[in-house]
């Protein structure tokens, strides 16, 4: 029964380090999106 209680308090840890790196990164722009502007909107104009 500890190791069950012990699991799920490690798994709650990590979930809140999950989530909280998740919200220390999600504004930063990827690589990709700098990709995707620079591609000129006119060739998809019919």
């Amino acid at each position: 029964m500890r190791l069950i209680k012990r699991f799920f308090i490690l798994l709650v840890l990590l979930a809140v380090a999950g989530g909280a790196g998740y919200l220390a990164v999600w504004d930063i722009k990827s690589p990709m999106r700098t990709i995707v502007e620079d591609v000129p909107d006119d060739r998809f104009d019919n």
